[in-house]
């Protein structure tokens, strides 16, 4: 599940001033990721109006399936992804 600010208008995140714009809309998506292909699948993808004025991203994480036969390649999976975003 990963929750997110839609930014405003022309792109920016910032105001002039250089403080945090907060985005009109707040996304949330529910995706099942292939890990083969590295592709996601969204299963469920809501906008709403961002009234709490949150900023961010925020994630959860399932990981379901056959650990005994598919650990390996999910332990190397969320290795090349840790790499690949060490910010997150």
């Amino acid at each position: 599940h990963v929750k997110g600010v839609r930014g405003g208008g022309g792109g920016s995140l910032l105001t002039e001033d250089g403080k945090r714009k907060i985005g009109p809309k707040v996304s949330s998506c529910v995706l099942d990721i292939d890990i083969y292909k590295n592709q996601p699948r969204v299963i469920e993808h809501k906008q709403q109006d961002n009234k709490e004025g949150w900023i961010g991203t925020q994630m959860q994480v399932l990981v379901a399936g056959n650990w005994t036969t598919y650990k390996s390649r999910v332990v190397q999976y969320l290795q090349q992804l840790a790499i690949i975003t060490p910010y997150a």
